[in-house]
């Protein structure tokens, strides 16, 4: 239970670190801004620190968690947005 609950508590913290980084992507007009990419490495870490919380970890161990977790996050939900149809604009 207590993956849930870190989850929840660190969520919406991410979620505005997610729409900062769009507005930025907006604001600088980044040209190769992939935002399903952007939000797997935000939802990688929040699955990390529930994780982490889960099973208690610390150290090396919990950052070696975060880094797998944001990369593997961020590649496939990259992946998931180069499969979806292109919005009209």
């Amino acid at each position: 239970m207590e993956f849930i609950e870190v989850s929840r508590a660190v969520g919406f913290p991410a979620l505005l670190v997610y729409v900062a980084i769009v507005v930025l992507a907006h604001l600088f007009r980044w040209k190769r801004f992939n935002h399903m990419h952007a939000l797997g490495v935000v939802v990688g870490a929040v699955c990390m620190v529930g994780l982490a919380a889960q099973f208690g970890l610390e150290g090396f161990a919990k950052y070696a968690l975060m880094g797998v977790a944001v990369a593997l996050g961020g590649y496939l939900f990259g992946l998931l947005g180069n499969r979806l149809p292109p919005r009209s604009r």
